[in-house]
């Protein structure tokens, strides 16, 4: 992990299906998570060192244990 701090990404994100909900987050690189949201769309902002995570909520029975989110990714290096 070392220089990972040395670049951006900003992901924006969105739900499929309709009226379906995810809890978005970041991990570390040990798997630990910070606060994570919950919604059918939005973005983040990090640097190399983390990773975008997407699950849905336990509290969802009414809907299937899948959707699919479309992702959108821009890395930023610093300039030379």
């Amino acid at each position: 992990m070392n220089g990972c701090d040395t670049q951006r990404f900003l992901v924006r994100w969105r739900v499929l299906a309709d009226d379906v909900e995810v809890e978005a987050g970041l991990l570390d690189a040990i798997g630990d998570g910070g606060s994570s949201l919950s919604g059918s769309n939005g973005y983040m902002s990090f640097d190399g060192c983390l990773t975008p995570a997407f699950r849905l909520p336990e509290t969802n029975s009414e809907y299937s244990t899948l959707t699919d989110v479309t992702t959108e990714v821009q890395q930023y290096y610093p300039a030379p």
